[in-house]
């Protein structure tokens, strides 16, 4: 009898175990959440410390982020802005997720626009950690953007040609806490210079 209860007791620790190592185990849809946090928490750190050293990040219509550095640069940016994002229909595949993507940030509501939508969006996981994301903004969404966008830089380049310059040298867009900062303010400007 105490044979039995040793053997069930055993199993009942065993049993107990696989629950909490599965439930802490990184898998895709545990590290997504984990990242949705760090980065709506704007905690940089936490979030290179879920992606692995060879990163790549894809925006579609703006380029390719590759490693850590640059992902840092451009999660001081959201942070910077604000940015909080929520996921929704998450589909899991083996080691990728599909999900929709909705984007608030300070530099959309200085645009007038409440939220972006990504109609697609990608993680692909390596080892435990995110290897890829890749994200496509609703046709939308990316027209609004750009009515706004020409509004402004032809504001800005009239009546602020100098610091958008500095902003984008060369024509460059460069991700930066300290040029998030810079473009929200010029915003400011520019939304209380040309209000009605």
């Amino acid at each position: 009898m105490g044979d039995v209860i040793k053997t069930a007791a055993f199993y009942s620790v065993l049993s107990l175990l696989s629950v909490v190592i599965s439930a802490c185990s990184p898998n895709p849809a545990n590290l997504l959440k984990a990242y949705q946090e760090a980065h709506n928490s704007h905690d940089v750190e936490k979030v290179l410390s879920l992606v692995t050293d060879d990163i790549t990040f894809r925006l579609a219509g703006t380029g390719v982020k590759e490693g850590k550095e640059q992902i840092r640069w451009v999660e001081q940016w959201d942070a910077a802005v604000n940015s909080h994002l929520t996921f929704a229909d998450i589909q899991v595949k083996g080691n990728m997720i599909t999900c929709k993507v909705i984007e608030k940030n300070d530099l959309f509501k200085l645009y007038g626009i409440e939220e972006v939508h990504y109609t697609f969006a990608t993680f692909i996981f390596r080892d435990g950690l995110i290897k890829e994301i890749t994200v496509e903004p609703s046709q939308k969404s990316v027209k609004a953007i750009d009515e706004i966008r020409h509004s402004f830089i032809e504001w800005a380049s009239q009546e602020r040609s100098q610091q958008l310059e500095a902003l984008r040298p060369e024509g460059e867009f460069v991700y930066s806490a300290e040029n998030a900062s810079l473009w929200l303010a010029l915003l400011e400007e520019w939304r209380e210079e040309t209000k009605p």
